[in-house]
């Protein structure tokens, strides 16, 4: 009998002998050879430019924007920036904004950076309790544009705003710029700043606080009109409810407010006024509070037409969450800070008396 036929046997083994081969080259190669990223890395190289300022718009591709960095001379090769972002996942993860961008930077220092969000911005920062045209001096610094120019965006009418709509149609915007700091693009100009400070009104104002207010008989103008007056009386955060109550009391009484930021407020609406003592002059005389103004609270009943200033929100739920007192009077301590209150006329002279006003 002869022997049984071995060559398919042979075949199997050297099958499973070649598998084994590339098998064990592509463990080697995949712990010997470098990864693409890797291999990409090694061909990179710094550009010629820098530093400069590039913007990286909405809806800017990684081709664009490869186009445009080549362009300015901050990329040395754009078809290996498309490359490398579209390797590692980044091609659509561009941030739009304007960044700073260094000397000599290599593709994969550009990559990083427009995919940070790290943009160039501005920081605005508007203190409460002043009045517009002081409002227009911070956001001019702030962006270092002229005052006119940032001025003629708070003229009636120029910006429209669901917010402005509580706002008689020709009154100004004060009380409506809500007070606090503000990020921008660095080219952007005043009108974003402006907006968001809008935008931070109308979301801090929630239907709480309206109902609030409207329960204490405010419409939203009225609200930011008396709290315009408790941030410029108060002098120290746990006293503005207290001074909110006195003057909700004396207007459900039918008493005139009386209060002097209201005259200093009367007094810069004159430009001469104005050049001469600031926008709050400081010690008011008898004849200042004679001054013929409806936003004179010495001479008429009720709230001023409108605010005498932008308040911070601390001033605006003072006014919406004021503690029933029977507070009708206050006074100004020696220490400059903190006020004596009294409900009756007797109480607050010998308050005055005694504190030397």
């Amino acid at each position: 009998m002869n022997p049984p036929h071995r060559r398919g046997y042979r075949a199997g083994c050297l099958g499973l002998a070649f598998f084994a081969v590339v098998a064990g080259l592509i463990l080697w190669g995949a712990r010997v050879l470098p990864a693409p990223e890797e291999v990409l890395a090694g061909l990179d190289r710094p550009a010629p430019g820098g530093p400069a300022l590039f913007t990286v718009e909405p809806g800017d591709t990684a081709g664009s924007v490869a186009d445009r960095l080549f362009s300015a001379g901050l990329l040395w090769n754009p078809q290996y920036f498309r490359l490398l972002a579209a390797v590692e996942g980044k091609d659509v993860q561009l941030q739009a904004g304007e960044y700073t961008i260094p000397a000599n930077p290599t593709a994969r220092d550009l990559l990083e950076l427009l995919t940070s969000g790290r943009t160039r911005v501005r920081r605005v920062t508007v203190p409460e309790g002043l009045q517009t045209g002081q409002v227009a001096e911070v956001v001019a610094r702030a962006l270092d544009r002229p005052v006119e120019e940032v001025m003629a965006w708070l003229e009636p009418g120029r910006l429209d705003h669901p917010i402005l709509r509580e706002k008689p149609p020709d009154a100004p915007l004060e009380g409506y710029l809500m007070p606090d700091t503000y990020v921008i693009g660095w080219s952007q100009g005043p009108e974003v700043v402006f907006r968001l400070m809008l935008d931070t009104l109308a979301n801090r104002l929630t239907p709480e606080i309206r109902a609030k207010a409207a329960a204490r008989g405010l419409s939203v103008h009225g609200l930011l009109t008396l709290a315009s007056i408790v941030e410029r009386e108060a002098k120290v955060d746990d006293e503005r409810p207290l001074i909110a109550s006195v003057f909700l009391n004396r207007l459900r009484l039918g008493m005139r407010l009386e209060a002097d930021p209201t005259v200093q407020y009367a007094l810069a609406r004159d430009p001469l006024n104005l050049a001469r003592f600031g926008y709050w002059k400081p010690d008011l005389t008898l004849d200042d509070l004679q001054v013929d103004s409806p936003y004179n609270t010495y001479r008429h009943s009720g709230l001023p037409p409108g605010p005498i200033c932008n308040p911070g929100f601390a001033s605006v739920r003072a006014v919406a969450e004021a503690p029933d007192t029977p507070y009708l009077y206050f006074v100004l301590d020696r220490d400059g800070r903190h006020h004596r209150f009294a409900a009756t006329w007797e109480k607050h002279l010998r308050n005055v008396q005694e504190v030397g006003r």
